[in-house]
């Protein structure tokens, strides 16, 4: 098991015309593995003030597997952004993958194939604010809810 934290803070002062900005990000995670499984956490936070403006956001992943054979894992993720309320296209975003990693070399990642299918819940344009087109996940611009993206990767490593 492993624990992790970090912790940034910036001050951009009165400077030049300049409007005063301070800014605060956070993130704690953590992970398990145990006998053909493993699982992962984390919670991200922002605070940002600049002027009269003021924000905090969060996110928030969960992800499990299982290995079904020594070549085989299957897995689960779902991963949610909580934009400030006062944000103009502040609503929250959710998204939920499952999918499947093949290992060529049994307990290796030197060659690794990845199918998955992701479910994102949420409008972009609604929470535009956070979240922005990813054309590497699939995900677009969009006014309505359910998109689905449909991804393959092949990993080496030498």
């Amino acid at each position: 098991a492993f624990v992790g934290a970090a912790l940034h803070y910036q001050s951009g002062g009165e400077t030049a015309g300049t409007v005063d900005r301070e800014k605060l990000e956070y993130t704690i995670d953590g992970s398990m593995r145990g006998d053909g499984w493993n699982a992962f956490a984390y919670f991200v936070g922002r605070s940002d003030e600049a002027g009269a403006s003021s924000f905090d956001d969060f996110g928030i992943v969960a992800q499990g597997g299982a290995f079904l054979t020594d070549t085989v894992e299957v897995f689960g993720r779902y991963g949610i952004v909580l934009p400030d309320d006062s944000r103009a296209s502040g609503d929250d975003f959710a998204e939920a993958t499952i999918g499947v990693n093949y290992y060529v070399l049994p307990q290796s990642h030197a060659c690794k194939l990845t199918v998955d299918a992701t479910y994102f819940f949420d409008d972009t344009v609604g929470s535009s604010s956070v979240v922005n087109q990813r054309v590497g996940d699939g995900l677009l611009t969009d006014g309505e809810d359910g998109q689905i993206s449909l991804r393959a990767q092949l990993q080496v490593v030498f």
